[in-house]
């Protein structure tokens, strides 16, 4: 069977994906995962098709912590979550942003009551982030990318690494540009951050 039948015979409802079902389908072909994952262009037709498909339905997970229940919500909410987060994290850059240039664009992507939360803060001490690329993503007009590459790393920080289910809704939850240009090895205080997760969301 080529690839192109594969895809079509293996997402017949992307809505419907997760780890348990995937592994009853491949139960009878102990290869066909490990074919996909040497195949690149497998790869990429397997991700294209499931990110069409934001809405990806997952079981409850019961034994989620209660820092990681920001899993189960649709990614819409994960997104304005990470936007959240990163413009918390990036707190003290934005309040520092002095010149007119900056404070137009921090204001046109933050709005005007927005970029007064981030002035007010207090903000979220995040250590690792590179102001280098701060600067560069404020001066390109890609602040928006960033607040929410900064969030996704730092909600990656409350992901367990092994297990299946969060790797999935992590790696879907994002678009692959905010994904892959996410900043890595950063620390943050976890009970600050369990904190800021549970903050109910301020309709912005």
């Amino acid at each position: 069977m080529n690839a192109r039948r594969w895809m079509d015979f293996l997402l017949p409802d992307a809505l419907a994906v997760h780890i348990d079902w995937l592994r009853q389908f491949t139960a009878g072909d102990r290869h066909l995962l490990t074919q996909v994952l040497r195949s690149r262009t497998a790869r990429l037709l397997l991700s294209r098709r499931l990110y069409k498909f934001h809405e990806i339905a997952v079981p409850e997970r019961v034994k989620l912590r209660a820092n990681q229940q920001w899993l189960l919500t649709d990614h819409e909410a994960q997104r304005a979550l990470a936007r959240r987060l990163g413009r918390d994290a990036l707190h003290d850059w934005i309040r520092k942003a002095v010149r007119a240039s900056d404070v137009v664009s921090l204001r046109g992507e933050l709005g005007e009551d927005g970029y007064r939360r981030a002035l007010a803060g207090p903000g979220l001490t995040v250590e690792g982030l590179d102001r280098d690329a701060f600067e560069t993503a404020l001066q390109r007009g890609h602040l928006g990318n960033y607040f929410v590459a900064v969030g996704a790393a730092l909600l990656e920080t409350t992901a367990d690494s092994g297990d299946a289910f969060c790797r999935l809704r992590m790696r879907f939850a994002f678009s692959p540009g905010a994904w892959q240009s996410r900043p890595r090895g950063i620390r943050v205080d976890a009970d600050e951050l369990a904190r800021r997760i549970s903050e109910p969301a301020s309709g912005e």
